[in-house]
């Protein structure tokens, strides 16, 4: 299935480090983790897992600005100018330690942290869409009821601004609930539900839907599995 997967460049530059092996501070003192050894070899394990998803044909790869910082505030601190050379950094750490750049069209900004000026700097970096955060974007209220669109115009002045994808309220709210972390299986069933009910408003329309999940969420590696599989495979899901 098609998916946008959004990586730290930091992490990445972090995982090439430690892949040669590093030194850790102790209370004792320093004690040397060799590059085949525990937490060098995880990395270097974890640094071709992203390599190989990374060039897989249904991939897409977004990477964040370098060092992942405030977008908003780096304008408002008058920093705006440093927002090229952040994404510029972040593209450079990827095509030497992943192997390719990342889409120059797609971004996930932050802590879907914008404002004006950070807006135009990414409008002129040539990103025309940004993957936000539910409730960043007002979506107008939909005839019936209905399950708005997963796209969201950005109005901020006369200029034309990216257009921003953000996830459907009432899916998020089940992925990042007690039910998801308590009952994966389940958490996935009732999600089910929700994009059937979602599909059967409207069946004769191909309906687009949006979905989150991040590192910051902690949800628990059990609802993965389960949850690609089974919409992955449901016939009236694409």
């Amino acid at each position: 299935s098609p998916v946008d997967v959004v990586v730290s460049p930091t992490l990445i530059e972090d995982l090439a480090r430690m892949q040669d092996g590093y030194e850790v501070a102790t209370s004792a003192g320093t004690r040397a983790v060799a590059e085949d050894e525990g937490g060098a070899v995880a990395a270097r394990a974890t640094l071709d897992e992203v390599k190989g998803f990374a060039l897989a044909q249904e991939t897409e790869l977004s990477a964040m600005p370098f060092g992942v910082p405030d977008l908003a505030q780096l304008s408002r601190s008058g920093l705006g100018g440093d927002i090229p050379l952040h994404m510029g950094f972040a593209d450079s750490s990827l095509v030497k330690w992943v192997g390719t750049s990342g889409d120059q069209e797609v971004l996930r900004p932050p802590g879907s942290s914008l404002d004006e000026a950070s807006l135009g700097a990414l409008a002129d970096l040539g990103f025309t869409t940004l993957l936000l955060d539910g409730g960043v974007v007002q979506q107008p209220r939909q005839e019936k009821g209905f399950a708005p669109p997963a796209t969201a115009a950005i109005t901020s002045g006369p200029n034309p601004t990216p257009v921003a994808i953000v996830p459907d309220e009432g899916i998020q709210n089940l992925i990042t609930s007690s039910v998801a972390r308590d009952d994966p299986r389940l958490a996935v069933q009732l999600l089910l539900g929700d994009l059937a009910s979602i599909w059967q408003e409207q069946p004769d329309q191909a309906r687009v839907v949006a979905m989150l999940v991040s590192a910051e969420q902690g949800l628990p590696a059990a609802l993965f599995d389960p949850l690609v599989r089974d919409i992955s495979t449901a016939p009236w899901i694409r």
